[in-house]
């Protein structure tokens, strides 16, 4: 489009840019044995790979990394020690200047 970046272009552009840090953190907390990962479904985790729902309280934060002033990443620990997995968490913020 004559070098000119569209807005949707530019948006998806921020995405992927954005997105960059928090695969990083879920690459390391892998390589940490934390495999499998956790959704909020109403008040429980859900662990997406097997449908299995937990209460927030059987388990253990073990890493929260801040990945920027959207979200945070956590790498949680089943107190039964079964399961080790990620949880995502972002706000609804958006800032002004995000584009």
């Amino acid at each position: 489009m004559n070098g000119m970046e569209t807005t949707t272009e530019r948006m998806l552009n921020k995405i992927a840019e954005d997105m960059s840090p928090s695969i990083e953190v879920v690459d390391e907390l892998q390589k940490l044995g934390y495999d499998e990962i956790f959704e909020l479904a109403g008040n429980k985790l859900m662990f997406v790979q097997a449908g299995l729902f937990f209460y927030p309280r059987e388990f253990k934060v073990d890493h929260v990394i801040r990945i920027d002033q959207l979200g945070s990443c956590f790498g949680l620990s089943h107190q039964s020690g079964k399961f080790k997995g990620i949880f995502m968490a972002y706000t609804s913020y958006w800032p002004k200047n995000a584009l």
